[in-house]
C-alpha cells in the first residue's frame, strides 16, 4: 500500500491491474497445474499439492477426539474439536510446528496463539498445544482454537453442514469430500488452512 499523487495515480493503477488480473484466488488453483497425487493417508479420496510446504493432516475422523474431541470423557463440551499434528508432520514440516518453549505447565504458555486464516476468508485465533516428545524436545500434537475449543468445532461442522455438537461420522466425511486439512505457513504464527473439497 503506498500514498499516490494525482501525476502517478494512473501508472500505479495501470501496475495494480496488471498484479490484479494476474493473481489466481487461493480457493479457486487448479492443482493439476501444481501437480497433484491421490491423498492414501486419508479415508475420503482428495487430491493435494505436492508441495514441501503443504502439510496435509490425517483423518480428522475419531471416535472420541479429533472432530469428535468434546465426544469422549475428558472434560469437554460435545462442539469442541481440534486438528492432529502426527509426529511425521513434525519432522517433515519442521517449519510449520516450532518447537515448544521451555515447560511452563499445561497453559498456552507454551506457544503464543497463532492465526489462522481459512480458504473462505475466516480468521481464527489458535493454539499449537498439547506435547509430543520427538528426539528429547517437545512439540506441538494439535492444533485448537484459542480462548474457546468449540470455535474449531462449530466453524468445522458448519463448512460440513452439520449441526453444532453434533457427533461426525465417516460417511459425512464422505459426503462432504474430505476429511482432512491442507496446511502452510503464510509468516511466523500465521498458518493458511485449506478444507475445501
Amino acid at each position: 500500500m503506498s500514498e499516490v499523487n494525482r501525476e502517478s495515480f494512473k501508472e500505479f493503477e495501470t501496475y495494480y491491474d496488471r498484479i490484479f488480473k494476474s493473481s489466481v484466488r487461493v480457493n479457486k488453483v487448479d492443482l493439476n497445474k501444481f501437480g497433484s497425487k491421490e491423498n492414501k493417508n486419508s479415508g475420503t479420496s482428495s487430491t493435494v499439492a505436492l508441495d514441501p510446504g503443504i502439510c496435509v493432516t490425517g483423518s480428522l475422523f475419531e471416535q472420541a477426539s479429533k472432530i469428535n474431541w468434546g465426544h469422549g470423557n475428558a472434560h469437554t463440551n460435545p462442539r469442541d474439536a481440534y486438528i492432529p499434528i502426527r509426529k511425521q508432520d513434525i519432522v517433515n514440516y519442521p517449519q510449520l510446528f516450532p518447537e515448544k518453549a521451555d515447560n511452563k505447565g499445561l497453559g498456552y504458555n507454551d506457544n503464543a496463539p497463532i492465526e489462522i486464516l481459512w480458504d473462505d476468508g475466516i480468521r481464527m485465533a489458535a493454539l499449537l498445544e498439547g506435547s509430543s516428545t520427538i528426539d528429547g524436545l517437545r512439540y506441538p500434537n494439535k492444533i485448537s482454537s484459542f480462548r474457546s475449543k468449540k470455535t474449531m468445532g462449530d466453524y468445522l461442522r458448519k463448512r460440513m453442514g452439520i449441526s453444532e455438537g453434533e457427533f461426525v461420522t465417516r460417511q459425512m466425511f464422505e459426503n462432504y469430500g474430505r476429511d482432512n486439512i491442507s496446511i502452510s505457513l503464510l509468516g511466523e504464527g500465521v498458518y493458511f488452512m485449506y478444507f475445501s473439497c
